[in-house]
């Protein structure tokens, strides 16, 4: 499952990265070490399967060095995801 996580990971950073690259300047703040990051989704949010510690949210966290929430709810469809951001 380490590799799964780390993978997601790659995966976000390379999105962020391509959107980044795309001749304008970033629309968002760069990260400081005070920043928090709200990792919202399903299951694979949430860490199922992962032991603990090595879901996306915690790798992500390490990784960065910031605080990282992890708001997974495994189970959760795409609708119930929209309710709760409400």
């Amino acid at each position: 499952m380490r590799i799964a996580a780390t993978a997601a990971v790659l995966g976000a950073i390379m999105a962020a990265g391509a959107m980044a690259g795309c001749g304008r300047a970033p629309a968002i703040a760069r990260l400081t070490p005070q920043s928090t990051i709200v990792a919202f989704g399903d299951s694979l949010t949430a860490g199922a399967g992962a032991e603990k510690g090595e879901d996306y949210p915690a790798v992500l966290a390490r990784l960065l060095k910031v605080k990282v929430v992890n708001a997974g709810r495994s189970g959760e469809t795409s609708r119930q995801g929209l309710a709760r951001l409400g």
